[in-house]
């Protein structure tokens, strides 16, 4: 029936883009801007830097940390660490990393699908710099919703711990002892694959949102679904905080695709992992409402800046030049030989 539903779904979008393409041009445009503008460079710095530190072993420097991770958090202390980058790599890195520690046999798939309830978190840099800085205006809006956001990430993991187990796990005894130049060269093609997949998501659902824009205009409906497809075009142009506030917790349907895709190897419970998602956007907002009625500032901003594709112009030729970078990086990621300069050409 799943299989059915989808097939007739993606058999519906063909149909649209054939009898519409102008739509479907203009919606992957916007999203191809988006890319270039706020995805790229708010998430793959951070997600290489998180990447090498993972890589590197910086995490086993957190170990005195044991104590209050297993109190608090119930949570061994390598596992809290990765919940801490989860807070700031983006997105999916919190999901890549869950995955990658259920392959090496550090943590056993059933804690790290409980876990991926809490750890799916949009990084500081597209919180503060693309959506307060950028769309709204105001970095200590920003700042603001970020503090809401991990506030109720931590509240959904102190929830989440009491259900943490002691499952048996079988190491896999993959010991990597690479140079600070093999680690580098890995973490950055895996950030860029990590990357290019979030940004064809990006596109393809900013394609799908401004067929939902049309027909919003004759059935009204279409606008509240729109803003829970993807968040990185939800909160464009929105000038309700508190409901952005909700969109960056909820995530959307792009998000969750590419959280499943990177975590194929945790055991996720679909039905527990939306409602912890509509909790943490409803923890968000709240926090967002009381932050900001504390620091006096209003709940909607005068206005908001929007993103408007210019087609021809220099920003969409710089976005595709970088789609095309990550894209290359991402496919010869195999064929590294652990040489940055050679690598890099």
């Amino acid at each position: 029936m799943k299989k059915l539903l989808s097939l007739m779904i993606a058999a519906a979008f063909i149909i649209l883009v054939i009898t519409n393409p102008n739509v479907c041009t203009s919606g992957a445009s916007k999203g191809l801007l988006l890319s270039g503008r706020v995805i790229i460079p708010s998430l793959f710095p951070f997600t290489a830097c998180v990447l090498f530190i993972m890589k590197s072993g910086g995490l086993s420097l957190l170990g005195f940390t044991a104590p209050f991770a297993k109190k608090v958090f119930h949570l061994p202390p390598e596992q809290f660490s990765l919940m801490l980058l989860s807070f700031i790599g983006g997105y999916p890195v919190g999901a890549k990393l869950l995955n990658e520690a259920v392959k090496s046999g550090k943590i056993s798939k059933e804690n790290a699908g409980i876990m991926l309830n809490y750890c799916v978190n949009a990084g500081p840099a597209f919180i503060v710099l693309a959506v307060g800085g950028g769309i709204l205006g105001s970095k200590k809006i920003g700042y603001i919703l970020l503090a809401a956001h991990i506030t109720a990430s931590l509240i959904l993991c102190l929830f989440f711990g009491f259900f943490i187990k002691n499952y048996t796990v079988v190491s896999k005894n993959t010991v990597e002892n690479f140079s600070a130049a093999d680690n580098f060269v890995s973490a950055v093609s895996d950030a860029a694959s990590t990357v290019f997949s979030v940004c064809a998501y990006v596109i393809l659902f900013s394609a799908i949102n401004e067929y939902i824009n049309c027909f919003s205009e004759k059935i009204s409906v279409f606008k509240f679904i729109s803003p829970l497809l993807e968040v990185t075009n939800a909160v464009t142009g929105m000038r309700n905080i508190v409901i952005i506030a909700f969109l960056l917790g909820f995530a959307g349907v792009s998000v969750w695709c590419q959280i499943f895709s990177m975590g194929k190897h945790i055991k996720i419970n679909f039905a527990v992992f939306t409602l912890s998602r509509i909790a943490h956007g409803i923890l968000s907002a709240v926090i967002t409402a009381l932050l900001l009625k504390a620091f006096g500032i209003a709940v909607t901003v005068s206005a908001a800046v929007k993103y408007t594709p210019t087609y021809n112009g220099i920003a969409l030729s710089l976005s595709m030049l970088s789609m095309v970078i990550v894209l290359i990086i991402s496919l010869f990621s195999e064929k590294r030989t652990g040489n940055i300069l050679k690598d890099i050409v």
